[in-house]
């Protein structure tokens, strides 16, 4: 889906095969938490978390992150992202998370309103720029 919105997304010709093996570590890591939607025997949508950690400095140190949400355009606008989300809430809540935070392409509006119609605010706001060849 984003690389149709940004050439900075493009995918390296094996990425199928890269993401399978991070999923697949993932799965095991007790920090990590996957958890697929499946309609009619076949997986339509998945939300991957992690808990992180901020530098020693901070009161609050312990943060979760979403890292990847994805639902099949076909069950898109049912409340399967939504119902994927609020499952890996209520892990983060499980294991004494209090701040979640997710980040997405600032092109894509889509996501800015799905996120904010679940209680997601900018908090943060992140800059990047292209380095010229030498």
């Amino acid at each position: 889906m984003h690389e149709e919105l940004s050439d900075r997304f493009k995918l390296v010709p094996n990425a199928v095969d890269v993401a399978k093996t991070n999923f697949a570590k993932a799965i095991h890591a007790p920090d990590r938490k996957i958890i697929i939607a499946i309609r009619d025997g076949a997986i339509v949508g998945f939300v991957n978390g992690s808990i992180g950690s901020r530098p020693a400095i901070f009161a609050d140190r312990r943060h979760g992150n979403i890292d990847d949400l994805f639902v099949e355009e076909a069950q898109r606008r049912r409340g399967m992202g939504a119902q994927l989300v609020s499952c890996l809430m209520d892990w983060f809540r499980a294991q004494g998370i209090t701040s979640v935070q997710t980040q997405f392409y600032i092109g894509n509006r889509s996501a800015k309103a799905f996120w904010g119609k679940l209680g997601f605010r900018s908090s943060m706001s992140k800059v990047e720029r292209e380095v010229s060849p030498a």
